[in-house]
């Protein structure tokens, strides 16, 4: 039934067909160090203020509210903490190396977990393994 819908809203004469450039599409979303340092010093920042009004709270009904917000905030430190491990947060491999150690440490994570993650990501959709995907073969790639 979805299949049906989507062929026809995609064979729609009224909707123009638009190429993406993804030259375009990468200088767009492309990461600089100014944009990683602003998002990771805003992070800690909330994070620490967090961890402060936790304490500060510590007796009282208003600890209720960071709890949720510290939660959000790991989220956060998460997508960071993947960013760091796909090496897109920064264009820099070692910073990213860095901030990567970081932040696993806060979301009880090892970095080494992008070795398993990066062949999550080459065989997604893969049920059969059809391109017999070893996990080895992966590792033996990264190191060269």
């Amino acid at each position: 039934m979805y299949d049906c819908i989507y062929k026809r809203i995609m064979t729609s004469p009224s909707i123009p067909k638009k190429t993406i450039n993804e030259t375009e599409l990468f200088m767009t979303y492309k990461s600089s160090y100014s944009s990683a340092f602003i998002d990771f010093s805003v992070q800690t920042f909330l994070l620490c203020s967090s961890f402060f009004s936790l304490w500060y709270f510590r007796d009282s009904w208003f600890s209720i509210f960071t709890v949720p917000f510290l939660g959000l905030l790991n989220v956060k430190t998460f997508i960071i903490f993947h960013d760091c491990g796909h090496n897109s947060y920064t264009p820099s491999r070692t910073l990213n190396h860095v901030i990567g150690l970081i932040t696993g440490v806060l979301v009880q994570t090892p970095l080494s977990w992008s070795f398993r993650h990066d062949t999550h990501h080459a065989t997604n959709g893969n049920i059969e393994n059809m391109y017999d995907w070893r996990y080895n073969e992966h590792i033996k790639w990264r190191l060269n």
